[in-house]
């Protein structure tokens, strides 16, 4: 049985990589699994390791306008992965740029990218085209873990979760383009065009089916395999779909402004508001505050906030008359929000009570400012705006309470109207060549504000790129650093005279490497090194010892003065420190005049504020008064321009704060008479003012306050009497119960107090109360009363019997019980042996699966489901299921065979299987095919049609476990119809005959029988078309006929066929005749008998062959020669022998001696052997010739005799010969002797 996860476990770490052990300064190791390598364009790009706030890290800077630079990690990992990476950034740069960017590959395919920018008010994490804006601003220095999921059981979607020091922060689903390849070959980018950022670990957990479980449960997520639905569409690409994640559910404005909730537990997606229907409506922002969420939107001349409590679920909103135009949602703190637009306009709105707490615009609508900038900072709103049309810039600071607003800075930035060309004279050579071309047009412009260094706004790609301080200006001339159409801009060491500008404009002396000077035609010559500059700052603030810092160029010595309301000071380097206390406090016009010793001079004017004033210390209680043990002092410091910071200290505390706002609370000290407070005041030129602060301790204390109720119990019933221990100097008690629907409010005089309430939660409100009247502090509880049991919704699966080892399809049992409450869910099995196994908790609900395979479920009988409810105050509902086990496989234990053939239609068999179970059958042939049918008393019918029938048997008992057996099953009633053809029905040269049959029958034959006389030949399992041989033992007439039967039984006989055997031979005499002339001899047997024309005759000269047939002639040898015919018939062999004897060659003188004569021992004696050599080659059916020899020479029967009787036998068809492939000789016996 598989349990559920609880919250955070999973697999544990597979890969882990930190840079702890490699040098500062290096490029990072590659690991067998990750492996690093600089990837992209970009040309600002550095990664090395460092010491981080964090530990040893690696450290990535990129630095490129036009370019994108990443540390590519190159992962090798399978398709269920967690990848988690450790991370902080370290700069927040400037508003548009990228703190941190993390783009997703396959391959050379990019799947995801994961960018953390600033807007204006705060931070966006893009993903596949959606800007989702948090309700979280995250923080420079903070460490973040940023884990991308990715598993194929979630669909072509794979999965980001952000944590900040451990909580989880954020949750998104980001969806793959279907047109990616979703495979190996994982690479995870960081970095980007501008990007501060520290790495400090990365993290590879493998693990097939996923690892995503949530925070709550610990449940694993159960994600859609689709994306995002249509119906449910963030609104917009452009920071409009708004996110804010809370106890598993996520929250945004979907495409048609309704507000959607994304249930990230199980992957679902509901709505809970609908928008307007109201073409001009458009979302605007969103803000958080004491766990409820605020959803500004806006159409026509009203803007709407939609507030959902993420606890509770509970909805409102209301409706004001704001901005017709409203941009953006920025939080002012605690519950008020500030709506602004583009134009500066602000409304600031109070989102408890819905009211607006008034309007304000940064700037005068007749300075057409427009916002570049807005972000809260210090209880302030901070607005930056631009004026192109009159060239000047403003930082505003709105104070959102008092509706109050204060100039920070405002300055001037320069524009070039027209085109400069920057060109060099070739020296020795006609014309110029161009160095820096269209450098600054039409609507391109830089500021100067600030410390004067400011970045080069473009409007296209012609125009010089600024580099990290691109624009230098002096007071009257303007430097440029940097490079032109992303490509380096080298400007050589030149004098002035061999540059010349086209335009207004005209070149300076200062030329280097690296800068170029560039003056307005109408403006003074450039400086030489005679010529003294100055630059001031545009506004100082002056307090006591005050420096003003000027920047002044000069190649000899200088002196400086100053001028202030008729006050004059005077010094002789950059940096001159004045009294200020010496001037009244106010706003002034200071001049500054420097001159060189060689009589150039330079002069400028700004502005200064004179403020000496002292900071005020405010405390409540005021000062002197009296306190009791434990009560909060709030001490504030008055916000004095200049005063940078305050420390508080106190006999048990030392705080320091920073202006502009400082407010700290001191807790006086039981057992103390006088509480001393002391406050050092410091500003930013190290000036401290100090004040003392002193307090009486009254002798209260309710350390040991005590009350028989715990924040959170939970009680089963409404009856209460509450008790709480006295606490000193305290006259009363105010007491309050709150319920949704329940509300008291007393005064109690005693310590103790009864109530009766209903179901629901409560809380308590327990107020002492001093005996001026004053309350000494408040205690709070919460408390619920839960009297009624919990009701369980219970539903399972429904089988009569279930097997969890057997080949059941019933072999999963699943149970899901839901409470109406919150409770505890606990539950166990009881196996039928009484054995408790397998328990199981669940929080208000539980699913159990009881699948194939699963422990403890072995045996076979009733198992017992029990469970109960508990809820948290001990309320509780029970009861148990029961399920019947069966796990026994049936076993066919007679089964009919794998072939049956019959000739009726129906037939019976005993399959042989348990009681308990049922047998089921389905039948199929070449017409029909039938369903699983009940099998009755073993009787199968076959219906009408004849042929092969496929049958299959299936032995299924209660529990879902089943026995198969297959068999076939040919029905045919049809009787063979045989032909026949007889190859000799004349047999006069051989004693047997060819018979060749067909038989037509549509079952297969069993056997076929051959009668002819008293003789009969059979033959087992025969083909349809065939031949036998049938041997004659006797003269006579044959009627020979074939009947046949088929494995159905079926048979049948063939018509009778006459065959007439005249083969057999009978001798009654033999005799050679001679005829001898010379040495020529002629021979011839004479014989009388029947059938004579079946004898073979053989003729020997002297033991040797010499030839065939009646006849012979032969050439006699001189002297004596035997001359022997051998004739053979019907297996049997006789021998005549004729002795001759030749004198001489010449016929008159020739002498023939010639003994004639039948030779009855030779006869006698060859009849022997040749039956012997007979019986010797029959009873050897299957050896080799070879072979028969040996045991002929050890018998001592002749190879002559052998040799004879083979011929004789293989020409009779007594014997078969062959021969394997080394040509050997072989004889079988191949007929029967008739």
């Amino acid at each position: 049985m598989a349990h559920a996860s609880t919250p955070g476990s999973g697999s544990q770490v597979g890969n882990y990589y930190n840079f702890s052990g490699q040098g500062v300064g290096s490029f990072p190791q590659n690991a067998t699994w990750v492996q690093f390598s600089h990837a992209d364009n970009g040309t600002g790009f550095n990664a090395s390791i460092k010491n981080g706030q964090y530990g040893k890290g690696l450290s990535i800077t990129t630095d490129d306008n036009y370019g994108m630079s990443y540390l590519r990690m190159a992962l090798a990992t399978s398709l269920y992965t967690m990848v988690q990476i450790g991370f902080s950034w370290n700069d927040n740069l400037s508003i548009g740029y990228t703190l941190v960017s993390f783009p997703v590959y396959y391959g050379n395919s990019m799947v995801g990218d994961i960018l953390i920018n600033r807007s204006l008010n705060t931070t966006v994490i893009s993903a596949e085209g959606v800007d989702y804006r948090l309700s979280h601003e995250p923080r420079m220095n903070v460490y973040y873990d940023i884990k991308l999921f990715f598993s194929t059981s979630y669909g072509k979607n794979f999965y980001l979760e952000m944590f900040r020091n451990g909580s989880s922060y954020i949750v998104l689903p980001l969806d793959i383009p279907t047109e990616a390849v979703y495979g190996g070959n994982l690479s995870i980018m960081a970095g980007g065009a501008i990007s501060n950022i520290n790495i400090y670990n990365i993290t590879d957990v493998p693990e097939p089916g996923g690892i995503f479980h949530t925070a709550r449960t610990g449940a694993p997520f159960s994600f859609s395999n689709s994306t995002i639905p249509a119906a449910y569409r963030p609104y917009g690409t452009q920071n409009q779909a708004i996110l804010f994640p809370s106890q598993n559910f996520a929250y945004y404005i979907g495409w048609n402004g309704d507000i959607i909730r994304y249930n990230y537990e199980n992957g679902s997606f509901s709505q809970i508001y609908t928008a307007t229907a109201d073409s001009s409506f458009k979302p605007v922002g969103l803000y958080s505050w004491l766990n409820t969420i605020y959803f500004l939107s806006s159409w026509s001349n009203s803007s709407e906030i939609f507030c959902i409590n993420v606890t509770s679920g509970m909805q409102d909103n209301f409706t004001f008359y704001g901005l017709n135009d409203p941009s953006g949602l920025i939080a002012a703190g605690g519950d008020e929000v500030v709506e602004y637009n583009v134009s500066g306009s602000m409304f600031v709105i109070n989102v408890s009570t819905g009211n607006s707490s008034g309007a304000i615009s940064a700037w005068p609508r007749e300075k057409a400012y427009s916002l570049t900038g807005i972000y809260a900072a210090g209880g302030f709103i901070m607005v930056e705006g631009v004026n192109e049309t009159n060239g000047s810039t403003v930082t505003e600071r709105i104070d959102p309470a008092s509706l109050s607003k204060t100039t920070v800075s405002s300055n001037q930035y320069s524009r070039f109207d027209g085109s400069v060309n920057v060109y060099k004279i070739d020296s020795g050579y006609e014309g110029t060549s161009s160095i820096l071309s269209s450098t600054l047009s039409g609507e391109s412009y830089f500021t100067v504000a600030g410390e004067n260094n400011e970045f080069l706004q473009q409007s296209n790609s012609s125009i010089a790129y600024a580099g990290p301080t691109p624009v230098i200006f002096n007071g009257s001339a303007y430097a440029m650093v940097g490079s032109s159409s992303m490509e380096s801009l080298p400007i050589p060491v030149i004098s002035p005279s061999a540059l010349w500008f086209d335009g207004n404009f005209s070149a300076g002396s200062e030329i280097n490497a690296t800068e170029i000077i560039i003056f307005y035609h109408d403006q003074a010559d450039a400086f030489s090194g005679k010529n003294v500059s100055l630059k001031i700052s545009s506004h100082y603030f002056l307090r006591g010892l005050a420096c003003v810092n000027t920047t002044v160029t000069s190649a000899v010595g200088f002196t400086m003065e100053i001028s202030i309301a008729g006050f004059r000071f005077v010094s002789d380097n950059e940096d001159l420190i004045i009294n200020s206390s010496e001037i009244p406090d106010g706003n002034y016009s200071m001049s500054v005049y420097v001159s060189n010793s060689d009589g150039y001079y330079s002069t400028a004017t700004a502005g200064c504020t004179v403020d000496n004033n002292k900071p005020a210390v405010i405390s409540t209680p005021g000062n002197g008064s009296s306190v009791y043990a434990g009560q909060e002092i709030q001490v504030s410091v008055s916000n004095i321009t200049g005063f940078l910071r305050a420390q508080i200290s106190t006999p048990s505390m030392n705080e320091t704060s920073y202006f502009p706002t400082i407010e700290i609370n001191v807790t006086a000290t039981q057992g103390m008479k006088q509480f001393p407070v002391y406050i050092n005041v410091s500003d930013i030129y190290g000036q401290v003012y100090s004040r003392y602060l002193s307090f009486t301790v009254l002798d209260t204390s309710y350390g040991n306050f005590g009350i028989n109720l715990y924040n959170g119990e939970f009680f089963s019933h409404g009856n209460l009497t509450l008790r709480w221990t006295p606490i000193g100097n305290v006259s009363s008690y105010g007491l309050i119960v709150r319920g949704k629907n329940f509300l008291t409010n007393t005064s109690v005089a005693g310590t103790n107090y009864s109530i009766q309430v209903g179901n629901g939660n409560f809380t308590l409100f327990l107020r002492p109360v001093l005996a001026d009247g004053s309350v000494l502090t408040e205690f709070e509880y919460n408390f619920t009363v839960i009297a009624f049991s919990p009701g369980l919704a219970v539903s399972c699966s429904n089988r009569t019997e279930y097997s969890f080892f057997g080949n059941s399809l019933n072999n999963s049992f699943f149970i899901a019980i839901n409470s109406n409450i919150t409770s505890e869910i606990m539950a166990n099995f009881t196996s039928p042996s009484g054995t408790v196994f397998d328990r199981f908790n669940g929080s208000s609900s539980l699913q159990v699966l009881v699948g194939p395979g699963s422990a403890g479920f072995e045996s076979n009988g009733i198992y017992t489901f029990s469970y109960i409810s508990i809820s948290e105050s001990g309320t509780r509902s029970a009861a148990a299921i029961r399920i019947s086990v069966n796990n026994t496989i049936p076993v066919i234990s007679n089964p009919p065979g794998r072939s049956l053939f019959i000739n009726v239609s129906s037939f019976h068999i005993n399959p042989g299987v348990p009681g308990n179970s049922r047998v089921f059958y389905s039948i199929s042939s070449a017409s029909i095919r039938e369903n699983y049918t009940v099998l009755e008393n073993g009787t199968f019918r076959l219906g009408e049609v004849q042929g092969l029938y496929h049958i299959t048997l299936m032995d299924v008992t209660p529990s879902g476990n089943f026995a198969l057996y297959n068999f076939t099953v040919f029905y045919s009633d049809a009787e063979p119809v045989i032909s026949l053809n007889i190859s000799v029905r004349q047999a006069r040269f051989v004693n047997y005959t060819t018979v060749s049959y067909k038989v037509a029958d549509p079952a297969p034959l069993m056997s076929l029988n051959a009668s002819f006389g008293k003789h009969s030949i059979s033959v087992s399992n025969p083909a349809n078309n065939g031949s036998f041989m049938v041997f004659f033992n006797s003269d006579g007439v044959y009627n020979l006929s074939v009947a046949a039967e088929d494995l159905c039984l079926n048979s049948n006989r063939s018509a009778s066929v006459t065959v007439n055997v005249t083969y057999y031979v009978t001798v009654r005499s033999a005799s050679i005749a001679s005829s001898i002339f010379g040495n020529s001899g002629k021979f011839s047997l004479d014989l009388t008998g029947t059938n004579l024309q079946n004898v073979n005759i053989s003729w020997y000269l002297d033991g040797k062959y010499a030839g065939s047939g009646k006849t012979f002639s032969a050439e006699l040898p001189l002297g004596n020669s035997n001359v022997t015919c051998i004739f053979a018939y019907d297996g049997k062999s006789f021998e005549i022998s004729r002795d001759n004897f030749v004198v001489g060659f010449d016929p008159f003188y020739a002498v023939l001696l010639s003994i004639v004569g039948i030779s009855g021992v030779r006869y006698t004696l060859s009849r022997k052997k040749d039956e012997a050599a007979r019986t010797l080659i029959l009873s050897n059916s299957g050896k080799s010739l070879r072979e028969i020899k040996l045991l002929g020479r050890q018998t001592r029967v002749p190879g002559v005799s052998i040799r004879r009787q083979v011929r004789k036998l293989s020409g009779n068809g007594e014997i078969l010969i062959e021969r394997d492939l080394s040509r050997e000789i072989y004889l079988f016996v191949g007929g029967e002797e008739k």
